[in-house]
């Protein structure tokens, strides 16, 4: 009898498959930042929302070799997936990390590539970025039921929207040349609202990407200072998309408090999607 309920858990684990990801904002300590703001005192505040909601994978925009020892806890559950975006640079020089579950998930392959001209050179920018600007990509493959999916996380430019611009065209065609498996989930702060030329030309399928918002029509804004929120019209910075193909069935910008403070000044995002067969 249990040899029998372990074949059927087997084949229903075959059938159906369900995935969580987030897109989290980490929020890098500027010299500004006092009190709560500070990451050594916001930590326990991610720990606790990703303990909270579990998600299969997590993409991190804004992490930086400061804040790795207060994420040991999380690194016990998750593997840290992506290089820094200029070795030679150590003011602001962030990771777009792509966190999977260890148990779960193994990476077939994989890369850190930069938004610009030469992606695959180090440090590489447009001349208008004032930061190198960088996508993480991942090839994964679920170890209890063999599905087979890419995930891309990235942040991009904060200043011009041409900018931005560039860096979609060069993020869209990188995706392009990359095995996407069964599906593809882009994460990330992309630091535009869906409407912007820059996001458009990422969904538009005249290059067969095909890739949808996954917050739709329940999106706002994704920064709580009503400050930021009014910079961008109150309308949504962070964004998760998915390929076409795939059944969202639940979104969510998480705006709760933990420990009694907000885990960053971004609030996170996050979806469940269903790719059963």
């Amino acid at each position: 009898l249990k040899f029998k309920v372990i074949k059927l858990l087997i084949c229903y684990n075959n059938f159906m498959a369900t995935y969580t990801f987030m897109s989290l904002n980490l929020m890098c300590d500027k010299p500004y930042l006092l009190g709560n703001k500070k990451f050594k005192n916001r930590f326990l505040a991610i720990q606790e929302m990703i303990r909270f909601y579990n998600p299969d994978i997590i993409g991190v925009q804004e992490l930086t070799e400061e804040m790795i020892p207060y994420l040991k806890k999380i690194s016990e559950k998750y593997t840290f997936y992506g290089k820094s975006r200029n070795k030679n640079f150590h003011i602001a020089n962030e990771r777009c990390c792509i966190l999977y579950r260890k148990d779960q998930f193994s990476l077939l392959q994989g890369d850190t590539f930069w938004l610009s001209k030469s992606p695959q050179i180090s440090g590489s920018r447009f001349k208008t970025s004032v930061f190198p600007r960088i996508a993480t990509y991942g090839l994964f493959e679920d170890k209890i039921n063999g599905h087979v999916f890419s995930v891309c996380n990235t942040h991009l430019d904060h200043l011009l929207p041409s900018t931005r611009t560039k860096q979609c065209r060069v993020l869209k065609k990188e995706l392009l040349m990359k095995d996407r498996g069964e599906f593809i989930i882009v994460t990330g702060d992309f630091n535009t609202p869906l409407t912007s030329i820059a996001l458009q030309g990422l969904l538009s399928t005249k290059d067969n990407l095909f890739l949808k918002d996954a917050i739709g029509s329940h999106s706002k804004s994704t920064l709580h200072s009503r400050i930021g929120a009014s910079s961008h019209h109150f309308k949504a910075i962070d964004h998760i998309f998915v390929s076409d193909h795939v059944k969202v069935l639940k979104t969510q910008t998480i705006s709760s408090l933990f420990m009694g403070m907000y885990p960053s000044d971004h609030l996170p995002i996050i979806i469940t999607i269903d790719i059963t067969d």
